[in-house]
């Protein structure tokens, strides 16, 4: 009976707590030995997000006129006292260049480094909340320790003006 406590003693003593580094461990040797296996777990438990966003940008374009002449011969045409029998045309161009511009912006999000991120935020978050709350406590004591001092200090003084 005695072996038996000792023993299931000795085995409560002896066995550890699963920590981060033994899980980091457990996981690196699961990665060399089944790489397919660690890497499904993780495409599953963290895929990726993607999302997609269209811009449509309209540029506006700079206006370019022409300004031209040209001499047409008209044989049907009887003229009044001219000598030929051509008419100037005046006529212009004009060109206009507008652009538009379509942009498509796929953004591809790891979800396993941003869960990584918020985890990291939240222990240091509760690590200084700790400390807050150490640093609450040590004020705390130090107002004791103040009323102690001067509590103590008249008890002196008292001592002191009895004994006189």
């Amino acid at each position: 009976m005695k072996k038996s406590i000792y023993l299931l003693i000795s085995l409560i003593l002896l066995s550890s707590c699963y920590t981060q580094k033994t899980a980091q461990r457990d996981v690196s040797k699961a990665n060399i030995k089944f790489p397919i296996v660690t890497s499904e777990f993780c495409s599953k438990t963290f895929p990726v997000k993607e999302s997609v966003k269209e811009t449509v940008k309209f540029i506006k374009g700079e206006t370019i006129i022409k300004k031209d002449t040209i001499t047409v011969d008209c044989d049907s045409v009887v003229s009044d006292k001219t000598k030929s029998n051509k008419v100037l045309i005046r006529y212009q161009n004009i060109y206009k260049t507008d652009t538009i511009v379509k942009e498509i912006i796929i953004e591809k999000e790891n979800t396993a480094k941003v869960t990584n991120l918020e985890l990291q935020i939240k222990s240091r978050d509760k690590i200084i909340e700790d400390k807050d709350e150490v640093i609450e406590d040590k004020n705390q004591n130090i107002k004791l320790l103040k009323y102690f001092l001067i509590a103590s200090i008249l008890v002196a003084l008292g001592l002191i003006f009895i004994k006189k």
